[in-house]
């Protein structure tokens, strides 16, 4: 996921594939609510570890530091089966060290964290999680940041061109413009 460092990350998320002549550079797709859910249905006390222990996530760009923290997993407060999820905050290359108590009771709290999140890694590694595609040129992907994890392939950047560019917008606005015109794309 994108831009987690941010205090509101964007909602959505255009990757348009502008020029794309290399061998590999596939793009892989994942949806961190079913990973979650798989891990609620599995094992409910790490599922509540992911939504309750803040992670901490950081990028540093032009002398800046965008810093924030967020539990993994953060439940729909208003779904009254406690069941559905609002949205996911996942993205290990941006996370900063840990702000948790390893001592004491904090141990076994920090030791379940760790066994949840490495279940939910795995979880969303799995084959049958991944939905994978090599964008063609003109081609461009849309998909809610806050739920759907990316990746992509290596590539040899001796075989041709790769030019895919990126763009965001806030959920609040996509909201809006698509209430306006009588449609309701919110993401179920």
């Amino acid at each position: 996921m994108d831009l987690m460092y941010y205090n509101s990350p964007p909602g959505l998320q255009f990757l348009h594939c502008l020029r794309n002549s290399v061998k590999g550079g596939s793009s892989i797709f994942v949806d961190s609510f079913r990973a979650a859910t798989l891990l609620r249905m599995n094992d409910k006390h790490h599922y509540r570890s992911l939504c309750t222990t803040p992670v901490q996530f950081h990028y540093l760009n032009d002398n800046r530091h965008y810093y924030f923290s967020r539990p993994t997993i953060v439940p729909d407060t208003t779904d009254p089966h406690g069941l559905a999820i609002d949205h996911v905050n996942y993205s290990p290359p941006f996370q900063a060290p840990f702000e948790i108590d390893t001592t004491g009771k904090g141990k076994a709290n920090w030791k379940r964290f760790i066994k949840g999140f490495q279940k939910f890694a795995e979880i969303t590694e799995r084959e049958f999680m991944r939905y994978e595609e090599t964008l063609q040129e003109g081609e461009c992907v849309v998909f809610a940041n806050r739920r759907v994890l990316h990746a992509r392939r290596a590539f040899d950047t001796e075989s041709g061109e790769r030019w895919l560019k990126g763009a965001y917008v806030d959920w609040d606005d996509f909201q809006v413009i698509s209430l306006c015109d009588g449609v309701d794309y919110r993401a179920s």
